[in-house]
């Protein structure tokens, strides 16, 4: 466990900035293209392959471990919702009326920060990893609820969890990271 703590901590800066760039550039529901375009560049330096394109900004990454084994897929969604940004904080989004409120941006960038450290993590559980990274996830024009953001037959995953930030916070708190 110290081992992936140490990963992650060496990863810490990176992944803020990711984040914060996230949720300073939301995009709506089955209009993530740019979105789509900046998490290909991500994954086009870390050297993870991946096909795009999926339900037109759906994304599916293959990460490999060191170890061969079964796949497991991760997915989150990558929209905003169409809510005024309320916080001064400097990351701020810059789309008015546009607002990752949900924790998508966080939820790609947790999804992403596996992509960059699996390869290099060699512990036992670590084999195949598909991030999927959904179209229109508040918005299944281009899906159903059997086939959330149009990935299905994407993935040989074997078992696939959603991503999901959840923060027991008191009545008027916010908190951002």
């Amino acid at each position: 466990m110290k081992e992936i703590e140490e990963l992650i901590d060496g990863m810490e800066e990176e992944l803020k900035e990711i984040r914060r760039y996230f949720h300073s550039h939301p995009e709506l529901s089955n209009q993530e293209f740019a979105t789509a375009d900046r998490i290909c560049e991500y994954l086009d330096r870390w050297g993870v392959e991946y096909e795009r394109g999926i339900a037109e900004t759906g994304i599916v990454a293959m990460v490999r471990g060191k170890k061969t084994g079964k796949t497991v897929g991760i997915r989150a969604d990558m929209d905003a919702l169409p809510v005024e940004e309320e916080n001064d904080v400097p990351y701020r989004s810059e789309q008015p009326g546009v607002l990752h409120a949900c924790g998508h941006d966080a939820h790609m960038t947790v999804l992403l920060g596996g992509g960059e450290g699996i390869p290099d993590h060699e512990g036992p559980a670590v084999r195949k990893c598909e991030i999927l990274l959904s179209a229109g996830g508040g918005d299944h024009r281009r899906s159903s609820a059997d086939d959330p953001g149009g990935l299905s037959g994407k993935s040989p995953c074997g078992l696939c969890a959603g991503a999901s930030c959840v923060q027991p916070l008191r009545g008027g708190q916010r908190r951002r990271p």
